[in-house]
């Protein structure tokens, strides 16, 4: 885990730009009759992403199959750096 949240627990906030909920309704549910923000193209990252606890990406990064990444791309967790795709090891442990 970390010092904020408990190994668990999943942040509410959008993942980059502490958002929260749709970045189209920042801060209110994206429901029919809500203000939207306009253009968002600056606001939505380039690719889809969700976040998860600290306990499961450290699950599914020890896990992750493929090649391993250049030291550039390694974090904090105690795991193998590895691309994709795929995983590998027992999935009853995920």
């Amino acid at each position: 885990g970390t010092w904020w949240l408990r190994g668990d627990q999943v942040p509410s906030e959008h993942v980059r730009y502490w958002l929260t909920g749709d970045p189209s309704t920042p801060d209110y549910p994206a429901l029919q009759g809500v203000p939207r923000a306009g253009a968002t193209s600056g606001v939505r990252p380039n690719i889809p992403v969700y976040p998860i606890s600290y306990d499961d990406a450290h699950r599914m990064m020890r896990h992750m199959g493929g090649t391993s990444t250049d030291e550039s791309w390694h974090g904090g967790l105690n795991v193998s750096y590895s691309a994709g795709p795929g995983f590998t090891g027992d999935w009853e442990d995920l």
